[in-house]
């Protein structure tokens, strides 16, 4: 009973008081997590050498979750669902200063086709072969126009665009030329029979100055008594049949951008495209004349100019407008063939 009181009084424990969000750092050597009395030693409880008060790290916040200051440690309010707002006249009308450009591929091809048809119907009523500035400006306004009608939006530069509605524009001179190509020895009866004597050379550069004097490419014949109508301008079959196949007969379907029957300007691009063709035959031998823009305006207006000169007078001007209704009757009932 003793030995057992002995060996109490050797291991007595003491252990050190808890406190929250204290850490107690001990030695190393204290496995038993308190102070221990051994023999020899005084009763009394001796308290560890050094004791540091270590705050503990906040909670780390959930996943997903902001960190928040402990100080504020409200629940952050949830703002409350809001209505859509109703459409009223003024969103239903866009404005184009603040509106976005569109930006969608089926957008830009609608925007190109609009323009399209805007380019060619400027070109067949107003103005068929205009100065590069003045074709740059038609391009621009024409895109710009289109996008305003479909999406209400102004679009940015659209040089690509541009380029393929300035190409639109050409191809059309192109038709109308290569269609004259094909019919101008024929038409003016520039080639010789095969039994003539006559140098061939000569005579084509002969009859092709005779030609583009006067416009005498558009007159049928030599001039009579009376003079006939129009004083015998736009009465060449080689206009008429142009006119009508390009217009009518081609896969661009050029007859729909026409307005009122009125052909004067389609009038002075076939008269251009005629003047070109004659002259890649001016020096006798077939040498291709420039196609540019800049060398079909002088033709191009020179007819312009005598057609506002036939406006002005009555009778005249009633002989244009039945000659340009013909051709759009006859070209029309072409359609109603195929």
């Amino acid at each position: 009973m003793l030995a057992s009181a002995a060996h109490a009084t050797r291991h007595v424990f003491a252990q050190a008081p808890r406190r929250p969000n204290v850490q107690v750092i001990r030695p190393f050597n204290d496995r038993a997590g308190g102070t221990v009395i051994r023999a020899n030693e005084t009763t009394s409880i001796r308290r560890a050498r050094r004791e540091l008060r270590v705050p503990m790290p906040p909670t780390p916040p959930l996943a997903g979750q902001p960190l928040h200051s402990t100080a504020s440690s409200a629940p952050t309010p949830i703002p409350e669902p809001t209505a859509a707002p109703v459409p009223t006249l003024a969103t239903s009308h866009p404005n184009p200063a603040t509106n976005p450009a569109p930006t969608k591929k089926l957008e830009k091809r609608q925007i190109a086709e609009i323009a399209r048809e805007k380019v060619l119907s400027h070109m067949l009523n107003v103005e068929a072969i205009s100065t590069k500035n003045s074709r740059l400006t038609n391009v621009k306004n024409a895109i710009r126009t289109a996008a305003l009608s479909l999406t209400g939006g102004v679009p940015p530069d659209l040089p690509k665009l541009e380029n393929d509605l300035t190409n639109a524009m050409a191809s059309v001179r192109r038709d109308f030329r290569r269609y004259a190509a094909c019919r101008v020895q024929d038409e003016f009866g520039l080639r010789l029979a095969l039994d003539d004597t006559r140098s061939e050379t000569d005579h084509k550069k002969t009859r092709v100055k005779e030609l583009l004097r006067d416009l005498n490419y558009l007159r049928s014949g030599a001039a009579r008594t009376p003079p006939p109508p129009l004083g015998g301008l736009f009465t060449t079959k080689l206009l008429t049949d142009i006119v009508i196949d390009v217009l009518f007969l081609s896969s661009s379907s050029l007859y729909k951008f026409i307005q009122d029957d009125n052909l004067d300007v389609v009038f002075a691009l076939a008269s251009a495209a005629i003047y070109s063709a004659l002259k890649d035959h001016r020096t006798g031998y077939y040498e291709e004349y420039s196609v540019s823009n800049d060398m079909w305006r002088d033709p191009y207006l020179e007819v312009r100019e005598a057609i506002e000169e036939l406006r002005e007078d009555t009778h005249n001007n009633i002989a244009l407008i039945n000659l340009q209704a013909q051709i759009m009757a006859r070209g029309r009932s072409l359609l109603k063939e195929h």
